[in-house]
């Protein structure tokens, strides 16, 4: 059996090892700094801030809130009052903001010659009535005196006219008995004649007598026709006089301009002493219990979010936030199309300058205490702010957009 042999050992040099460096000192500069324990937790919280504005922004919604500038309107405007005549402003009887009863004067203008005819017509009326009372006077007595006249001149007559019946009566008698005396032949025909002629005197006396009496009632008649005629006449005259007086004053309150309603003087727009011509703007009344509403004027790229309904706040120029707070409206009605330079200078000319198109918004004013406490002081007119809460838009969508803008730009 064959053996192998072990092969001979070879001798294997290895090269020469240098001993290590030491490694160069290192500059406290250059150290890397150290993580404390401190330092995690301040990371820790940083990131969990940073995830809690993270969410924050995802999940919160905020308000977009539009602003609209325009302005306090009354319901159906206004009313003017307008001047009747022409002539200077004798007096103003009201400042604006004055509470007006219905028929209240407003502004008196001085009108010389309806003023002048007035003092005319007055005395005429008081003389009328002077004489007519004296007149009254003296034709009552004489009236009373010639009726007493007469109807003693008539009392009489009628006595004349009994005893003229008797005689008449007489008469008749003794020509009946001369008659028969004359048919026997104890009288003669001339005897009978006689008689018959003296009864035809007698009678044509009693005719006569009656006749004045139905002349003296005439005269009565007449008499007291004229008495009347002539009251009446006076009174006639006294009540043309009151009619010229009563229009000559209706004319001259044509100078005085009144209120036609109660309401509230939203503006004078004369002075004392100022001549207007007629039909010339006096002042502006608001009726009361009228119901005020605004109106105002969005940008066009924002008019698409608004609706009828939609919530508001006003914030009026003149009043401050701190005392007065805000009034609350709804919108009522939202314009269709952009609205005109004129419409929006009539509304905002208390200095607001567009930027671009506008559109018209109509907002009702929400009877809140806020409102209560500034109805009394504002006025149809009065500039104001209205901010519309449109809608709700999470916060990262709106920091997104703002983003998006600044890259845009």
């Amino acid at each position: 059996m064959r053996r192998d042999r072990p092969e001979p050992a070879t001798t294997v040099r290895q090269a020469p090892v240098d001993p290590p460096r030491p490694a160069p000192p290192v500059e406290p500069s250059e150290s890397l700094p150290q993580v404390t324990r401190p330092t995690w937790a301040l990371l820790a919280l940083l990131g969990g801030a940073t995830l809690t504005l993270l969410a924050l922004a995802v999940f919160t919604k905020i308000e977009v809130v539009v602003t609209a500038h325009g302005s306090l309107v009354s319901g159906t405007g206004a009313t003017p009052i307008l001047a009747q005549r022409a002539g200077p402003v004798r007096k103003l009887t009201v400042v604006a903001g004055d509470r007006v009863e219905r028929g209240q004067s407003i502004a008196q203008i001085a009108v010389a010659d309806l003023e002048a005819r007035v003092d005319k017509t007055a005395k005429q009326l008081s003389n009328l009535h002077t004489q007519d009372e004296q007149a009254r006077q003296t034709a009552t007595r004489l009236h009373q005196q010639t009726l007493s006249a007469l109807g003693a001149k008539r009392q009489l007559l009628a006595k004349r006219v009994q005893l003229t019946r008797k005689r008449v009566a007489s008469l008749e008698h003794r020509a009946r008995q001369t008659q028969i005396l004359t048919t026997e032949g104890a009288e003669s025909q001339s005897s009978l004649l006689a008689a018959r002629e003296n009864v035809a005197i007698a009678q044509e006396r009693l005719l006569t007598l009656q006749q004045e009496i139905a002349d003296v009632d005439i005269r009565i008649a007449e008499r007291e026709y004229d008495f009347v005629h002539s009251q009446l006449t006076r009174n006639l005259e006294i009540r043309a006089a009151e009619l010229e007086s009563i229009e000559a004053e209706s004319l001259t309150s044509t100078g005085h301009a009144r209120a036609p309603d109660a309401g509230r003087v939203e503006s004078v727009l004369v002075r004392e002493d100022q001549v207007v011509a007629a039909g010339e703007l006096l002042a502006l009344i608001v009726r009361e219990g009228e119901k005020p509403s605004v109106v105002a004027f969005v940008a066009d790229d924002d008019a698409a979010f608004l609706r009828e309904g939609l919530h508001a706040t006003l914030e009026f120029s003149a009043f401050p936030l701190g005392e007065f707070g805000k009034a609350s409206a709804h919108v009522t009605r939202v314009g269709t199309g952009a609205a005109t330079a004129a419409e929006v200078a009539k509304v905002t000319s208390h200095g607001f300058t567009p930027g671009g198109a506008l559109v018209r918004v109509e907002l009702e004013i929400d009877d809140d205490a806020a409102w209560k406490k500034m109805r009394p002081h504002v006025r149809p007119g009065s500039g104001l702010k209205a901010r519309l809460e449109t809608r709700q838009r999470r916060l990262i969508a709106l920091a997104l957009n703002v983003w998006n803008r600044w890259l845009t730009e």
